[in-house]
């Protein structure tokens, strides 16, 4: 009897132990503003007021402060996914890890995300419907997402039907991209691993659709000279998965010529020698690295289409 009660006393005793450490942690250490594995901002300490005592807000704030601010939180949150797969489930927070390390976000297929689908829809085709009245071409290209692209990478563990029956409403009136994605990637890698974006190639891929509806001669991949700017990306779908423990990869851009720019940020100032903006490259976020001279061509070939008085719509 008496072992038991000295068991029962050492478990109570850790127990307490375990709190008191995290209770003493959320005082003596610094808050963190910002996560970089999550890319997001986080709740700090809220301030109590009336109003939002009233209303509930301090409270919800006060519970994503404990959230956000507890000790070890990116290894408490990555032990959660790895939980995650030992249970034999390859699914952590909407985001699907295939065996060969994509990382793919899921969409649900409900009545309230099928009513914002078409809602969407609507004022695409109204828009559409104004700018052909005013004598403006239009075209409405429909980008697809990573899930229904890579599903022969997950379809043994996740079934994707449903998600894809939005593309028969999408494809009656807009130009569906699915064919043309999907045979890019038989050769090319078009979405990043860790990140919901298309890459150059996916990108390109688009272009060339867009060339065969209007009619122009598209620059030809030979002539981009294709630079890697980090070997250490991590994009949104990782920040989203949990699973940090996956291999980091690149992020490369693509640059039509080699020339000296002058490149000035208007908005605070800063003046550059080249056409990146390379402190970006120290962060997690490497969206920050733009490549203006491909840009620049891009933005001279859109104002093209608008005095030739056509428009084009892209929608994801």
């Amino acid at each position: 009897m008496k072992e038991a009660d000295s068991s029962n006393a050492l478990i109570m005793f850790l127990m307490c132990a375990i709190i008191l450490f995290f209770a003493i942690s959320y005082v003596i250490l610094p808050q963190k503003n910002f996560s970089e594995n999550e890319n997001r901002m986080l709740q700090t300490a809220p301030k109590l007021t009336l109003s939002k005592a009233l209303d509930g807000a301090y409270f919800r704030q006060l519970h994503d402060y404990y959230s956000d601010q507890v000790i070890f939180r990116s290894y408490l949150i990555e032990t959660k996914a790895l939980c995650t797969l030992a249970l034999g489930k390859r699914q952590n927070n909407g985001v699907i890890l295939t065996p060969d390390g994509y990382l793919v976000e899921t969409h649900s297929y409900t009545s309230a995300n099928y009513q914002y689908l078409t809602q969407n829809l609507t004022q695409i085709e109204k828009l559409m419907k104004k700018l052909q009245g005013m004598g403006v071409q239009s075209y409405s290209f429909i980008v697809p997402r990573k899930v229904d692209i890579l599903d022969e990478k997950f379809s043994d563990f996740y079934s994707n039907e449903r998600s894809k029956n939005a593309w028969y409403l999408l494809e009656e009136d807009h130009i569906s991209l699915v064919d043309s994605l999907n045979n890019a990637h038989s050769s090319n890698d078009i979405f990043y691993k860790t990140d919901h974006h298309l890459t150059v190639y996916g990108t390109y891929s688009v272009y060339l659709e867009l060339s065969k509806v209007l009619g122009f001669d598209p620059i030809p991949l030979e002539q981009f000279d294709i630079k890697t700017l980090s070997n250490e990306f991590y994009g949104t779908s990782y920040s989203k998965s949990g699973f940090f423990f996956v291999d980091t990869e690149k992020i490369y851009a693509p640059s039509l010529e080699e020339s000296k720019y002058k490149m000035t940020i208007v908005d605070t100032g800063l003046e550059f020698d080249t056409l990146y903006d390379y402190s970006y490259l120290s962060k997690k976020d490497k969206y920050g690295v733009p490549d203006y001279e491909y840009l620049k061509k891009l933005y001279s070939f859109v104002t093209k289409l608008i005095e030739d008085k056509t428009c084009i719509s892209a929608s994801v």
